[in-house]
C-alpha cells in the first residue's frame, strides 16, 4: 500500500517533457498549460492532459515525427510571444502597472481565482465611464487578464523569496520548524518556518516552504527535502542551532528520523554546536486535549448534543426554545474528534446552557440525570476550563513575535485569573 501511494504521489507531482509532443502540452507557471488553445489543467496527470488532447484537438493527432516536432516549436514560440507582447504594451503606463500588481496581490490574499482580474477590470471601466469620463482609456490601460495576475503573482512571491534570502544572510544564528501534513488530495506535504537573528537582536520568522514529499513520510525522505530548501535559499549550516517537530517517530528518532540525520550532517561538516531537538508546544496540546478524555463528561456531552443535532425536528423546536428564551447562543455546535478546537466551543456552550438543555430534555421525555448531579456538574466545568484553557495557549502560539519568556508570563496571569477562587 505504501509502494502503491509513493507511486500515486510521484505521478501527480512530475510534468513529463515527452508529454509536449504527445499532447501539445509545456509546464508552465507549475501548471500544464495547452499549447494550441491555452487552457491551465490544475491537475499535472496524463489522463487529464490526454483526454483534454483528444477531446478539444484530435486533427493534430494526424501530425507525427519531425512535423509533430516542427508544430510544437512553433506553437512554443507562438506562446512566448504572446506572453512578451501583453507584458510590453506601449499603452501601459507605470501607474497602469502599480494598480495591476495591487489588484494581483488582492485576489492573491483572497485567493480568489485569476480570472476575476477581468471582472474587476469591467467595475473599474463602469465605475470610470460614471465618475470620471475622461479617465477612462487610463483604466481600460490597466492589464488583468488572467496570464498577466499569474504572472505579477509569480513576481512578487519570487520577490518576497528574494528579501527573505537577504534576511537569512544576515543572521547569526537560526532555527527550523519542520510540520508534516496532508492536503485534500491526500498528498503529504512539509510546511518549513524560519527563525532567525541578526546582530542587532532582530528576530524573524518566516514560512520559508511548503514542499510535497514526492516519494514517502520516512525520515530519510523528509531530510532529503528539508536539506534540498537549505541548499536552494543558501542557508550555514553552522547557523542552525535548534529544531521544532511534531514528536513523531520519523521526525524525532535519534538514528533514523529527521532529526537524526540532521544531527549526522552537523556532525560530518564539523559543526561546533549542538542541534537541540524541539518538540512543539502546539502538538503537545493538541496531545494532550486527546489524552484528558473524562468519558464520564464528553459521552453525555457527544450523547445529547448528537440527540438534539440528528433530528431536524427537534433541533428546530431547541433552536425555537432558545430564541423564546432570548438566549445568548442560536444552537449547539459539533463536536468533531479531528479539529479538536472543537470541543472547546461545544464545553464552552454546553456548560453556558446546562438549565436550558436540561429543561429542554425533560420536555422531550429524554431527561438527562448527570444535569443535576453535582459531582457531574464539577467535572464538566474543570473540563471546561481546562480545554478553553489549552484552546487560548493554542492560538495565541500562532501569532508572529511571540517568545517563550513572553508567553509563559502570559498565560501565568491568565492561569491565575482562570483558576481563581473567588
Amino acid at each position: 500500500m505504501a509502494e502503491y501511494h509513493r507511486k500515486r504521489s510521484s505521478v501527480s507531482t512530475y510534468f513529463k517533457p515527452s508529454w509536449e509532443s504527445d499532447y501539445f502540452f509545456i509546464e508552465h507557471e507549475g501548471v500544464p498549460t495547452c499549447l494550441i488553445c491555452g487552457k491551465k489543467l490544475h491537475q499535472v496527470k496524463k489522463y487529464n492532459l490526454q483526454r483534454h488532447f483528444q477531446s478539444m484537438h484530435g486533427h493534430h493527432a494526424q501530425l507525427a515525427g519531425e512535423e509533430r516536432e516542427a508544430e510544437v516549436a512553433q506553437l512554443k514560440q507562438k506562446f512566448v510571444e504572446a506572453e512578451v507582447e501583453e507584458e510590453t504594451v506601449s499603452s501601459c503606463s507605470e501607474a497602469a502597472v502599480r494598480a495591476s500588481f495591487g489588484i494581483a496581490l488582492e485576489i492573491a490574499r483572497s485567493s480568489r481565482s485569476y480570472t476575476d482580474g477581468d471582472v474587476v477590470k469591467k467595475y473599474l471601466v463602469n465605475a470610470a465611464g460614471q465618475l470620471c469620463p475622461t479617465e477612462v482609456q487610463t483604466f481600460e490601460a490597466i492589464s488583468l487578464s488572467r496570464m498577466t495576475i499569474a504572472r505579477r503573482i509569480q513576481s512578487m512571491a519570487s520577490n518576497v523569496m528574494d528579501q527573505l534570502r537577504q534576511l537569512c544572510a544576515t543572521f547569526t544564528v537560526y532555527s527550523l520548524a519542520i510540520d508534516e501534513g496532508s492536503d485534500i488530495s491526500g498528498t503529504p506535504q512539509i510546511a518549513i518556518f524560519i527563525r532567525g537573528v541578526n546582530n542587532n537582536l532582530q528576530v524573524t520568522e518566516e514560512l520559508l516552504d511548503l514542499v510535497p514529499l514526492r516519494d514517502g513520510v520516512s525520515g530519510e525522505d523528509i531530510f532529503s527535502c528539508v536539506e534540498e530548501i537549505i541548499e536552494t535559499n543558501q542557508l550555514d549550516w553552522h547557523k542552525l542551532i535548534s529544531v521544532a517537530t511534531d514528536g513523531s517517530p520519523a521526525m524525532a528518532d535519534n538514528n533514523n528520523g529527521f532529526v537524526g540525520r540532521l544531527r549526522k550532517k552537523l556532525n560530518e561538516l564539523g559543526s561546533a554546536k549542538k542541534l537541540i531537538g524541539v518538540h512543539c508546544l502546539i502538538h503537545r496540546q493538541n496531545l494532550c486535549s486527546k489524552n484528558v478524555e473524562m468519558s464520564n463528561v464528553m459521552s453525555v456531552i457527544v450523547r445529547v448534543t448528537n440527540y438534539i443535532r440528528n433530528h431536524g425536528v427537534k433541533r428546530r423546536q431547541f433552536r425555537a426554545f432558545l430564541e423564546e428564551l432570548d438566549s445568548e447562543y442560536a444552537d449547539l455546535p459539533y463536536y468533531t474528534e479531528v479539529r479538536w478546537l472543537s470541543r472547546g466551543k461545544l464545553l464552552e456552550q454546553f456548560y453556558n446552557l446546562r438549565s436550558e438543555i436540561a429543561t429542554f430534555m425533560e420536555a422531550m421525555q429524554n431527561p438527562v440525570p448527570e444535569l443535576k448531579d453535582n459531582e457531574w456538574l464539577i467535572d464538566l466545568a474543570f473540563l471546561t476550563d481546562l480545554v478553553h484553557h489549552l484552546n487560548m495557549l493554542n492560538q495565541s502560539l500562532q501569532r508572529k513575535d511571540i517568545s517563550l519568556l513572553m508567553e509563559q508570563k502570559r498565560l501565568q496571569t491568565s492561569s491565575r485569573r482562570l483558576f481563581s477562587t473567588e
